[in-house]
């Protein structure tokens, strides 16, 4: 999926419930004011004045749409009224100008409603056809009361009123396609969030070990492939817990989060970094010198000792780091490439910390 429809989709996603009923509701508002209008120039006074009884119930819903949270019921009676302006006009102005169309028109929409009974919109459906075949049956045997002498204005009443169901069949389709892709990008979003979960350290935002392993496992079938060698870096954060106990946990947190984003910034974009457990960062470059990884880990090393934190007394302290680093061969065993890093990381904080052990 392309970032322009992501983002297209980020739109609609934000389009409540409510919005989408509001939107409806100033459809069949704007319609009934044309009709209104229609109505009168054309002399059909029983249908101008419904149309004004119909134009005042759309306002009210206007308002109680922006009130109630329980909307089912509210649109199947503004079915209701869709259905008996229908008839109305079938009545008044005969079969011919269209608007018998609607009780058609209309039928899909109770089936878009999260209706509490499954039966509700085949039940509504049946009704409205009812409502159809009687119609048609009864304009068999009877005369319109308002009828026109010119083709032209019979056919301008049936090309409106199907330009209007054009319009609902349009709405309810879209209400349908843009549902259907929000609901696939919630669930796309939601299958990324949870991966997220299963691979981030949610604290440092780095890798966690699981997911570190993975990419450590394919590092090495790289070296295989270019027959070059990887770095492997192990860093301590020196003396964390003395840390932890004498400014307090909320401190210790930080201090981790600076020390992360500190590696990161420094290891080139082709390596990887992840917290490899407590206070422990392991960071893998590939197709890299042991040169190469010296001067990436004196970078991170000496970022972190300029690093100034701040207690919750607002004293300022430093933080040192100890790192081991070890260049393995192309293909040599992780585990073992991780073990030397170790040993090395462990050598330095026995010889006084804050330092880059290579060898």
């Amino acid at each position: 999926m392309s970032i322009k429809k992501e983002l297209n989709l980020a739109r609609f996603e934000h389009i409540t419930e409510k919005q989408v009923y509001l939107i409806g509701d100033l459809m069949f508002l704007i319609g009934h004011i044309i009709y209104l209008y229609i109505f009168h120039i054309f002399k059909v006074t029983p249908m101008e004045y419904y149309n004004y009884f119909s134009v005042a119930f759309y306002v009210a819903m206007l308002f109680i749409l922006r009130k109630i949270k329980q909307r089912n019921g509210l649109v199947l009676i503004a079915l209701t009224e869709i259905i008996v302006h229908s008839c109305l006009c079938v009545y008044f102005m005969g079969w011919n100008v269209g608007f018998a169309q609607f009780l058609i028109y209309i039928i899909p929409i109770p089936f878009f409603q999260p209706l509490k009974k499954k039966r509700y919109p085949y039940l509504f459906s049946a009704l409205d056809l009812a409502t159809f075949t009687c119609m048609k049956i009864y304009m068999t045997t009877h005369s319109a009361q308002y009828t026109f002498t010119s083709d032209t204005v019979t056919t301008f009443f049936y090309l409106l009123n199907s330009f209007f169901g054009f319009i609902v069949i349009i709405y309810i389709s879209s209400i349908y396609l843009f549902q259907r892709e929000i609901n696939q990008h919630k669930q796309r979003s939601q299958n990324e969030a949870l991966k997220k979960l299963a691979t981030i350290d949610p604290l440092t935002q780095l890798f966690n070990r699981r997911a570190m392993t993975d990419y450590l496992e394919m590092i090495v079938k790289q070296s295989i492939k270019t027959n070059k060698g990887y770095v492997i870096g192990l860093a301590d954060i020196d003396d964390f817990k003395k840390a932890n106990d004498t400014y307090g946990h909320e401190i210790g947190d930080k201090v981790l989060k600076k020390v992360s984003k500190a590696i990161v910034s420094n290891v080139p974009s082709e390596g990887y970094v992840c917290r490899w457990g407590g206070e422990e960062i392991l960071f893998a470059i590939p197709s890299c010198t042991l040169d190469e990884g010296i001067e990436c880990a004196e970078k991170i090393r000496t970022t972190i000792s300029n690093l100034e934190l701040v207690s919750r007394e607002n004293k300022l302290f430093n933080i040192t780091i100890t790192i081991g680093v070890y260049e393995a061969t192309a293909g040599e065993n992780i585990e073992a490439a991780i073990h030397e890093a170790d040993q090395r990381m462990y050598l330095g904080k026995r010889n006084g910390k804050n330092c880059v052990v290579y060898k």
